[in-house]
């Protein structure tokens, strides 16, 4: 669940409104700020894109210091995960957004309620959920091999 979160994040952080393609000069001080790293590509960019990259921004300028501390130190973390891992964290954020609005709001208030349990109680939850998940998965191979699917 830490690791969907961070994929949440970063994708907020990354993902950054406007209503059509505007030129860079109509932008805001505040927002050039925020996206001075896409300036040289602003006029290449599609509308949609420009609309994600301003959302992000203005995100990220109603953020407090410590909320903007966070966010970057969790989307470094995120950059400094294998290619691979960003995918799979991807498409695992990808299924989150898809779930009903009510089901999210029940993931993310087990997820706050696991990140407030003491560091061993976290640590021997995560050990059973992949044993659980280990022996799930051997059943299921041990069906496939009786079938002869094997």
């Amino acid at each position: 669940m830490r690791i969907i979160f961070l994929v949440f994040l970063a994708v907020c952080f990354t993902c950054m409104s406007v209503d059509a393609q505007q030129s860079w000069e109509t932008l805001s001080k505040a927002h050039k700020q925020v996206l001075v790293n896409v300036k040289e590509q602003w006029a290449e960019l599609d509308t949609g894109k420009q609309q994600q990259l301003m959302r992000g921004a203005d995100r990220w300028l109603s953020m407090n210091e410590q909320q903007r501390t966070s966010s970057t130190k969790q989307f470094e973390q995120w950059r400094s995960l294998p290619k691979e891992q960003q995918q799979k964290l991807q498409i695992q954020y990808d299924k989150f957004k898809k779930l009903p609005a009510t089901q999210q709001k029940k993931l993310r208030d087990v997820h706050k309620k696991f990140n407030k349990l003491p560091k061993a109680q976290q640590r021997a939850l995560r050990d059973k959920f992949r044993q659980t998940k280990q022996r799930k998965q051997r059943a299921i191979q041990r069906k496939r091999i009786r079938k002869g699917g094997g």
